[in-house]
C-alpha cells in the first residue's frame, strides 16, 4: 500500500470513529428509580410487611418478596444504578416518589419519622449522582396514607415546606426551588439543554386523597402552572417530560380509576392538546409497582409516550429493578429504556442482570424505527398486538413484574404459566388489560372499552392470518400497523402470502 492509499485508508479510519462518537455524544442517558418503600423496621416486629414474617425477614438482608425492603437494598439497587451509569457516562437520576414504607401511620413519629426516611433515601441518591431530580412525593410520603392538606390559597403548605427543607439540605434543591416546592408540590429543571422536567404533585388528584379537595377545579393551581411551564418551554425551543407518582387512568389488579375523573379530563385537556401535547417528549410514572405502557388516544402525531415503572420494593410481588433512559439530546425525545434487575433469593447475595431494551425487544433487529423518537403512536400499534397474545404478549407479561411470575403470564395463546383458562377466557383478559393501557376519564368508559375492543379480530387467528385477512379486504391501515410491530412476522412474508 502506497503513502497516498495508506493515508485515504487512515483517514476513512478516522472519519468513521469521529461519525460514531458524534452519534455517541448526541444520546443522553438518565436512570430512573420509583417507590423504595424503605422500612427501618425491616427484620423486626414492627416492620410493615407484619411480625409473622419476622424470622423470614431476618434471614434476607437485602429483603423477601411481599415485604418492603430495608435500607440494604435501596443501597444496593443505587450503587448497582450508578456502576451501571458510570460505565455509560450518566451522572443523573429520576426518582418518582415513594421513599416510604407502607404503613407509614404505624411508625412511632409518623411525620417526623417519614420525613427521617425521606431525608435518608435522598441522601443516598446524593451520594451515588451528581444529579438528583425529585421531589415527587408518593402517597405513602406523608405522615397518613394519600394525606395532603390542600392550601391553595396560602403562601406556604407546611408539610411540604418540610419536605423541601430536607431536598434543600442534601442538595437536591435550590433555594429558590425549595421556596416555590413549598407552595404545592411541585418542581421543574431544564435537563441537559434538551428539555425541561417538570414534577407535579399526583397526590391531589388521587381518588383516595385525604382530605377530599374536590370542590376545587385546580388544587394549587397547578394545572394552569403546567399549562404555562410547557408553553415557555415551547418558546425556547425545549420539548418536555412531565414526572409524577400516580398516573391518571386505570390501574390493573383491581381495574379501578386511580384520579378522580374531573382532574383526568383536565390533564388530558393539556396531554392531548394539538399544540402543547406535541411538544411533551415523556411522561413518567411510578405507585403501581409494574411495568407498563398507557396510551393517549386524542393525543397529536407527535405526541411521546407515558410509561410507567417497575419498583424496587418487592411488596408487590415483583424483583427489584431500574431502567437507564437514553433520549436524542438535540431533540429531547427518548430512545431507548432498558430495564436491569436482581433476584431476591434466600440468604444469597444480589446480582443485578440485564433485562430487556425498549421499544427494540419487540422488533426485528434491523428495523430502523428501533432508532426513531419513541412516540405514543408506538404504544397504540403495540396494544394491537398485545391483543393477539402471541410472543409479544408473553414478553411485555415477563416483564410486568420485572421478570417475576404474575398472572399475565397466563394469558397468552402459549401461557408462560399453566392455567386452566380457555382460549376465550385468555383473550378477554388480554383485552382487559390492553384497555386498561389506554388513559380513560372513567370507569364507564373503561369499561365500554372491554366491552367492544376487539369485536372484529378473530383471535383464532394467528397474527399471518390476521395480516392476510387485512390485506384481502383492502385495510391497509390496520395491516400496515400490525406488520410493523410484529417482531416475528415480515411484510414482504405477509403480502406474499396465498
Amino acid at each position: 500500500m502506497n503513502s497516498k492509499k495508506l493515508f485515504q485508508f487512515v483517514l476513512l479510519l478516522l472519519s468513521e470513529q469521529w461519525l460514531v462518537q458524534a452519534a455517541s455524544a448526541d444520546v443522553g442517558g438518565i436512570v430512573w428509580l420509583s417507590d423504595f418503600h424503605a422500612d427501618p423496621y425491616y427484620g423486626t416486629t414492627a416492620q410493615a410487611c407484619g411480625a409473622d414474617r419476622v424470622e423470614e425477614t431476618q434471614k434476607n438482608e437485602f429483603g423477601v418478596i411481599g415485604c418492603d425492603p430495608p435500607y440494604s437494598l435501596i443501597q444496593a439497587t443505587i450503587d448497582a444504578a450508578a456502576s451501571v451509569a458510570t460505565n455509560r457516562n450518566i451522572k443523573q437520576v429520576i426518582f418518582t416518589g415513594d421513599f416510604v414504607r407502607h404503613n407509614q401511620d404505624q411508625l412511632p413519629n409518623p411525620e417526623d419519622d417519614v420525613l427521617d426516611i425521606i431525608n435518608n433515601v435522598t441522601a443516598r441518591l446524593a451520594h451515588g449522582f451528581s444529579t438528583v431530580y425529585t421531589g415527587t412525593l408518593g402517597n405513602d410520603d406523608s405522615a397518613v396514607d394519600y394525606g395532603l392538606n390542600v392550601t391553595t390559597y396560602q403562601k406556604r403548605n407546611s408539610y411540604l415546606r418540610k419536605a423541601a427543607s430536607v431536598f434543600r439540605k442534601n442538595k437536591v434543591f435550590s433555594r429558590r426551588l425549595k421556596r416555590f416546592y413549598s407552595y404545592g408540590g411541585a418542581s421543574k429543571w431544564v435537563v441537559d439543554d434538551s428539555f425541561t422536567l417538570i414534577s407535579i404533585n399526583t397526590l391531589i388528584y388521587s381518588a383516595w386523597h385525604t382530605p377530599n379537595s374536590t370542590s376545587e377545579d385546580d388544587p394549587f393551581f397547578q394545572f394552569a402552572w403546567l399549562r404555562h411551564q410547557i408553553k415557555k418551554s415551547m418558546k425556547k425551543g425545549l420539548p418536555v417530560w412531565i414526572m409524577g407518582h400516580i398516573p391518571p387512568g386505570t390501574e390493573t389488579y383491581g381495574y379501578s380509576q386511580l384520579w378522580h375523573s374531573k382532574y383526568v379530563r383536565t390533564y388530558l385537556d393539556i396531554v392531548e392538546d394539538p399544540v402543547l401535547g406535541s411538544n411533551i417528549a415523556l411522561q413518567l410514572f411510578g405507585h403501581v409497582h409494574a411495568e407498563e405502557i398507557r396510551y393517549l388516544k386524542n393525543a397529536p402525531e407527535e405526541a411521546g409516550p407515558m410509561l410507567i415503572s417497575g419498583a424496587v420494593s418487592p411488596v408487590y410481588e415483583n424483583y427489584p429493578g431500574f431502567r437507564i433512559l437514553e433520549y436524542n439530546r438535540s431533540s429531547g425525545r427518548p430512545l431507548h429504556f432498558e430495564t436491569y434487575f436482581t433476584k431476591l433469593e434466600e440468604n444469597t447475595s444480589l446480582s443485578w442482570n440485564e433485562g430487556y431494551v425498549f421499544p427494540d425487544v419487540y422488533f426485528e433487529k434491523n428495523d430502523t424505527s428501533v432508532d426513531q423518537p419513541i412516540t405514543n403512536k408506538l404504544l397504540k400499534d403495540l396494544q394491537e398486538v398485545l391483543l393477539f397474545g402471541n410472543q409479544d404478549w408473553n414478553t411485555y407479561s415477563q416483564w410486568y413484574k420485572t421478570n417475576y411470575s404474575n398472572d399475565l403470564m397466563e394469558y397468552g395463546n402459549d401461557p408462560l404459566v399453566e392455567n386452566n383458562l380457555t382460549e376465550t377466557e385468555r383473550a378477554l383478559a388480554r383485552r382487559r388489560y390492553v384497555c386498561a393501557t389506554t388513559i380513560y376519564t372513567t370507569q364507564e368508559e373503561f369499561q365500554e372499552c372491554y366491552n367492544h375492543t376487539g369485536e372484529n379480530m378473530d383471535y383464532s387467528m394467528n397474527v399471518t392470518e390476521q395480516l392476510h385477512s387485512y390485506y384481502q379486504e383492502g385495510n391497509l391501515q390496520d395491516y400496515y400497523r400490525l406488520a410493523h410491530f410484529e417482531s416475528k412476522i415480515k411484510l414482504q412474508q405477509s403480502a406474499n402470502y396465498k
